[in-house]
């Protein structure tokens, strides 16, 4: 009976250090977050407006613009405005380039918004379609 007890302590134990690793790994997630919301795009020939609302716990987000497998834009950031976890306004005026390989392609540009986590990694990515109607 005393072994029974003694090891019954033990498996508590260790259920307990196991719940705190789970919740720092939540908290590291939570910090890289970001979110959007009423995405609006906008286009006039290869000029688009995209505007929405953003929310996050960090600074700044990101976006590309890609077509098929090519890059047709570099990443760029736009710093949030809002407090962390405030929904913020935010505009995006681009024109997308036209390339050799992308003028083919019967795919659409592809605009991805997204966050960064503290291992500069893509978090939460939005992916938007953009409608040339060439």
């Amino acid at each position: 009976m005393k072994y029974f007890i003694i090891l019954a302590a033990v498996f508590m134990l260790v259920a307990c250090g196991n719940e705190d690793t789970k919740s720092d790994n939540v908290l590291t997630e939570d910090r890289a977050s970001v979110s959007f919301q009423n995405i609006d795009v906008n286009v006039d020939s290869r000029e688009f407006v995209l505007t929405g609302e953003v929310s996050g716990v960090v600074n700044e987000f990101f976006y590309v613009i890609d077509q098929g497998e090519e890059r047709l834009l570099d990443e760029k950031s736009i710093p949030l405005d809002a407090t962390s976890g405030d929904w913020g306004a935010f505009e995006i005026n681009e024109t997308i380039p036209e390339s050799d390989s992308a003028v083919d392609s019967e795919d659409p540009p592809i605009i991805t918004l997204y966050g960064k986590d503290n291992n500069n990694e893509m978090v939460n990515p939005n992916y938007i379609p953009v409608d040339l109607g060439d």
